[in-house]
């Protein structure tokens, strides 16, 4: 009787290894992903437009992404008077207390630039 219980016992513990390890898997971030703090958020911007991320006193950081489609031109992103560019299909962070983005030339009719940004630890 002693080896049946044995037996439940060692099927009690693999179970709970099981499950164990299925939960901890779930609760690992992607890669890439495990200093986000606040979840990304889209854009699109046409010509002449541009979006404030942040206006504050102290520094923020974001992650700015912008979707690759072909044609379309850099992003610029000025981060408290700095300016710096961010190329379709890629994506890039910005620290700053004042950051705004805004297509870097004329953007042709009907076309936008479209991404994401997020923000992520400093």
């Amino acid at each position: 009787m002693s080896t049946v219980r044995r037996f439940a016992v060692s099927n009690t513990i693999a179970v709970f290894a099981f499950i164990s390890v299925a939960h901890a898997a779930t609760a690992i971030p992607a890669p890439g992903n495990g200093d986000v703090v606040q979840l990304g958020h889209r854009f699109e911007l046409g010509d002449g437009e541009s979006m404030q991320l942040t206006h504050h006193r102290t520094p923020s950081a974001y992650r700015i992404c912008v979707k690759d489609l072909p044609g379309i031109m850099p992003l610029k992103v000025d981060v408290d008077g700095k300016k710096m560019e961010v190329m379709d299909g890629t994506c890039t962070d910005a620290v700053g207390a004042n950051i705004r983005i805004m297509p870097s030339e004329d953007v042709a009719h009907e076309r936008t630039i479209e991404g994401r940004f997020e923000r992520v630890k400093g």
